[in-house]
């Protein structure tokens, strides 16, 4: 299933938020943004660098990518971005549709679960594994297109929160680090 509008899942703070078992990377914080330093994106074995000239020295190190749990979509560099679309069109074996909005660029007309690979994004000492609800939306309640829920930008690459369903994620701003472990909300 992609994207459940319906389904709902708690919100934890403090000794309530449990990430034991999680995959951490280093955290940094610049004005009002958290980065992360991703590396590269992977499918089915073939590889994608991160190609972002416009790393943002944060605190102690430096960030190419904000987490943004406000923003839906996950936003690359348009060389990435390209790059991952040209791996996950060889790894899903449907011929990809036009959006007839106009508004997404690899979209599959019946697309299930089945037939999406994992997305696995390598962070700074973290590999965090996406699934088919992270990666693939269902944008428009009146037919049965399913779109890739990446897309290009040049100015501020973006870890939307579809990226993050799923996921417990902890920023732990103490220890300067972003924790993730795979979790099934729906059951929190």
């Amino acid at each position: 299933m992609f994207l459940d509008t319906n389904s709902t899942s708690s919100l934890n703070f403090g000794n309530s938020a449990d990430v034991s078992g999680g995959v951490s990377t280093p955290l940094y914080a610049k004005e009002t943004f958290y980065y992360l330093s991703l590396e590269k994106l992977s499918v089915a074995g073939n590889e994608v660098s991160v190609n972002n000239p416009t790393s943002i020295k944060a605190g102690n190190g430096d960030g190419n990518i904000i987490i943004d749990s406000g923003t839906t979509l996950t936003f690359l560099p348009p060389d990435t971005f390209d790059g991952l679309v040209r791996i996950v069109k060889r790894a899903v074996k449907l011929t990809p549709v036009e959006d007839s909005r106009g508004t997404f660029g690899l979209c599959y007309d019946g697309l299930t679960v089945n037939d999406v690979p994992d997305i696995v994004l390598h962070f700074t000492g973290a590999d965090v594994t996406l699934k088919p609800i992270n990666t693939f939306l269902r944008p428009y309640s009146d037919n049965n297109l399913v779109c890739f829920a990446f897309m290009a930008n040049g100015d501020l690459p973006i870890l939307g929160n579809l990226a993050q369903q799923n996921f417990n994620v902890e920023y732990d701003l103490g220890e300067e680090k972003l924790t993730f472990k795979p979790t099934n909300c729906a059951k929190l």
